[in-house]
């Protein structure tokens, strides 16, 4: 049997490691139908971190999927 507890302390472990724990709740990753736009100003984003970030964001999303499997069964 897959241990639910653990997922939930890695989920809120990410979101603590980059600084999310106060994030908005959202059902799409961004919204739809918007136009981006290079901001000059702005200062260099860690490609790395970044990386991280969307990496292990995407492994919670799987594992929020994947409890939602479990849980409806």
């Amino acid at each position: 049997m897959i241990n639910i507890l653990n997922y939930s302390v890695h989920i809120y472990e990410v979101l603590k490691m980059f600084n999310m724990m106060k994030c908005n709740v959202s059902k799409t990753s961004m919204e739809t139908n918007i136009k981006l736009v290079k901001d000059e100003t702005e200062k260099v984003v860690d490609n790395t971190m970044y990386m991280q970030k969307i990496g292990s964001l995407t492994q919670c999303t799987c594992i929020i999927k994947q409890l939602n499997i479990i849980v409806n069964i």
